[in-house]
């Protein structure tokens, strides 16, 4: 099999070639697409820690004048990167973006939107991936929506991948309005299924259906959860495979309270463990405040409880949104930003038998005064480890309010039943200096990997760090 990897590396005054050293203030520069004279956006990056806790990034630049999917590494556990980026979307002169990565033992797994087919440049899927650790890549992406002429509009794919399995999932316009399609590999990507399957079920292009999710299981369960506006308002869909993504099942499930189109539900978010799955969002059911809605599965996604409300807030009075979700077994974890207290903080809450009650009241994360600042896109993660990880953008040091915020986390570890009393503050450059967007996270052992995109220099950079739990970064004032 052919196997291309591509070095870039651009010299810049300020950071030097290589751009993942560390520096001054500690955190790492990953991307190497411009410098001082030369800015370049590095937007939308994406992390996942393989076997041997190597880490590695994707993210899109226009470093070349056109945006193109870019990936670089990190053996050592973030002390050093690789001195040039490899360029993943290989033989194309049309845009590529939004690139998301998973991760199994040393197969690194890379999806993204490109737009190299056809006069109309429309979105497509395309697919790359190493089984060396990221030491090599195909020399040629691999197309996954079959439409090599560039016909219809694909967007926005998600991936995961457990064992040799990989599945892709995006919206598609190939009927008219958008479905959702989904494309398999058993091989650990060697080889695809020639032809997508359409996941929703009502009619083809008969209604918007979009931002699709997705979970996968060890014995061949595929769970996907969408928005869907099929019943005039938008609502939360679920399907389900259990042979590997060949097939999904023809009905799919609503999932949100009340009647079919009633209130409006948006930015499902869906994980899995074992045989139990549990989809998020967050809904007008209640009143004019969104509301953060649980529904669960325990077999596989072939049925469904009916929702559950995860907070505590008087329905409908306040905003509750972006929920995300992490799961062990029957134990799920919430978290959301709420905006009870005049401005958003970062919420949690535990349930510990699949969300029919609750532990307890959720927990705020964010350890300044109540309401005193925004604390929004809270994102939860849970190890088998006992480990449980909330993180967030804050905008606590924004002294000037004009959006420069900055990215906390709050730890457990005992699953939920005790929370720092502190936050921890992720970026390291001045607080409220410049803003840090994007973030995610991955772990090992006891270390917390932190990739976000970065405005301290002008212009979008992609940024790491790596933080032992409990460990915040320290801002250091540059020498004089």
């Amino acid at each position: 099999m052919n196997r291309l990897l591509t070095f870039n590396c651009f010299a810049f005054a300020l950071f030097g070639c290589g751009g993942g050293g560390a520096y001054e203030e500690g955190d790492t520069r990953v991307d190497h697409a411009g410098g001082v004279d030369n800015q370049v956006e590095a937007l939308s990056p994406e992390t996942c820690t393989d076997d041997q806790g190597r880490i590695h990034v994707v993210w899109y630049d226009a470093r070349g004048g056109v945006d193109a999917v870019w990936y670089n590494r990190s053996i050592d556990g973030g002390g050093s990167w690789q001195t040039g980026d490899t360029q993943l979307n290989v033989g194309s002169d049309g845009a590529a973006m939004l690139p998301t990565i998973a991760c199994v033992d040393s197969r690194i797994y890379v999806v993204w939107q490109d737009h190299r087919d056809g006069e109309l440049e429309n979105g497509n899927i395309y697919f790359n991936y190493s089984n060396d650790s990221g030491s090599t890549f195909l020399a040629e992406a691999v197309p996954l929506d079959s439409d090599p002429e560039g016909e219809n509009i694909s967007l926005e794919p998600q991936i995961a991948a457990i064992g040799s399995a990989v599945h892709v999932v995006w919206f598609d316009a190939r009927n008219g309005a958008y479905d959702i399609y989904a494309n398999s590999s058993t091989d650990g990507g060697d080889t695809w299924q020639p032809t997508p399957v359409r996941v929703d079920a009502d009619g083809e292009g008969d209604s918007y259906s979009a931002a699709p999710v997705l979970a996968v299981g060890e014995s061949g369960e595929v769970v996907v959860a969408w928005e869907d506006s099929r019943d005039g308002g938008s609502d939360i869909y679920v399907n389900h495979s259990s042979n590997f993504g060949q097939s999904f099942s023809s009905v799919d499930i609503r999932l949100d309270e009340g009647g079919a189109g009633q209130a409006d539900s948006f930015l499902p978010q869906i994980t899995m463990s074992g045989t139990d799955v549990y989809a998020v969002w967050h809904d007008t059911i209640g009143g004019e405040g969104r509301e953060v809605y649980l529904a669960h599965s325990g077999d596989g996604g072939a049925t469904w409880s009916a929702p559950v409300r995860a907070e505590t807030d008087a329905p409908g009075l306040h905003d509750a949104l972006y929920p995300s979700v992490s799961a062990l077994g029957s134990t799920v974890y919430v978290a959301w930003q709420d905006d009870r207290y005049g401005v958003y903080d970062a919420f949690v809450r535990r349930s510990s038998d699949a969300g029919v009650t609750w532990d307890f009241e959720e927990y705020r994360m964010d350890r300044t005064t109540e309401g005193s600042s925004h604390s929004y896109k809270a994102q939860v993660q849970a190890w088998s480890d006992q480990t449980v990880i909330v993180m967030w953008e804050d905008l606590r040091s924004d002294g000037e309010g004009v959006g420069f915020n900055d990215i906390y986390y709050n730890f457990s570890v005992d699953g939920g039943d005790t929370w720092s009393q502190s936050d921890y503050r992720v970026n390291s450059d001045m607080p409220g200096s410049a803003y840090a967007v994007s973030p995610t996270l991955s772990k090992n052992e006891g270390e917390l990997y932190f990739v976000w995109a970065d405005g301290r220099y002008g212009s979008s950079t992609v940024f790491f760090n790596s933080l032992a739990i409990g460990e915040a970064s320290v801002y250091i004032p540059p020498k004089d």
